[in-house]
């Protein structure tokens, strides 16, 4: 063999060797979603106490079709709230929809009437009581010819709420809130009664909008799930991919016991990124302590960005954690 073929073939198994080595270090990464309870804004409604919702009817005799109208918003905006609190479940509330109480514009009750709310709140013990105490609506249904030539129909329509926040045994209204939500829908078409004819109807918009008007009202005084993709890594090994397929199967036991192991590793890339899987195993647990903790070591031997980031995601949920457990 030349002298020429053997440095040929040495150069030739180096780089297999190289290639070899780095295609064998490739890491990778993929998601696994997360539930996660976040805080509401507002504390006024905590686990510990008991709600009575009202179910409020809107009377006005000079106007039977808007006030008709403004019922199915009550019945609708009030439906989108139970939904929430039956998801949340961390609320014991009780349902109201005989009697009738009216707040004026200064947030004051008549005497007789809170006669009534305290026997209503003896008869549920109650410690707060939610008013929806008016509604009105607006709504506009137009229609132009775009730059492109076509007909473009619109129907826009806003809601908006009164909602009254009672301390019963007080006597006192602890809070006013007008809450304002709209929507938009728009259709496309060549001519303009065909595309307004594609507009939803009336009835079926306003029962959208107003049960949407409840959801969005309870996030801001009802924690709420939501759903999140957390960032793990993948790296190359029969052993590792064992532990991710038991991570993706939430077999969280099987997943931590390969990834430990991973965690001795003497190449430093390897251990902090299996650092950073028993992280989100032990969030998935619902351990946030020890998730930071094995952040912590992560970082100490590989100082990735990611892993930083990763470290504030979880001393936030140990501070939600902690809010919740107060309230």
């Amino acid at each position: 063999m030349s002298e020429i073929e053997k440095k040929s073939r040495s150069t030739g198994a180096i780089c297999f060797f190289l290639l070899l080595l780095l295609f064998s270090s490739c890491t990778h990464y993929a998601y696994k979603d997360i539930q996660i309870l976040t805080p509401a804004s507002e504390p006024l409604l905590f686990p510990e106490k008991k709600l009575t919702i009202l179910q409020n009817s809107y009377q006005n005799n000079n106007d039977s079709l808007r006030a008709l109208i403004i019922d199915t918003i009550h019945h609708y905006t009030l439906e989108g709230l139970y939904f929430s609190l039956y998801d949340y479940q961390g609320i014991d509330f009780t349902i109201d929809s005989a009697l009738k109480i009216r707040v004026d514009q200064e947030n004051r009750i008549l005497a007789s009437q809170w006669q009534q709310l305290d026997s209503i709140c003896h008869l549920t013990e109650c410690d707060i009581m939610l008013i929806l105490d008016a509604s009105d609506y607006y709504t506009n249904t137009d229609f132009f010819f775009n730059e492109m030539g076509y007909a473009e129909a619109f129907l826009d329509i806003m809601i908006a709420s009164r909602w009254i926040f009672i301390e019963p045994a007080l006597h006192r209204v602890v809070k006013e809130e007008i809450f304002i939500d709209t929507l938009s829908y728009v259709e496309y078409g060549f001519l303009i009664q065909p595309t307004l004819q594609k507009l939803p109807d009336f009835e079926d918009v306003i029962a959208e909008v107003s049960w949407e008007t409840g959801r969005i009202f309870s996030k801001k005084y009802l924690p709420t799930w939501q759903t999140r993709g957390r960032l793990y890594y993948e790296v190359p090994g029969k052993k590792f991919t064992a532990a991710i397929e038991a991570l993706q199967k939430e077999d969280y036991t099987t997943a931590a016991t390969i990834f430990q192991k991973y965690t001795e590793n003497r190449n430093d890339r390897v251990a902090a990124l299996a650092m950073y899987n028993m992280a989100v195993v032990c969030e998935l647990e619902g351990k946030y302590a020890l998730a930071l903790e094995w952040l912590m070591r992560s970082v100490q031997r590989k100082n990735y960005q990611t892993t930083l980031d990763y470290m504030n995601v979880i001393k936030q949920r140990i501070a939600d954690r902690e809010v919740l457990l107060k309230r």
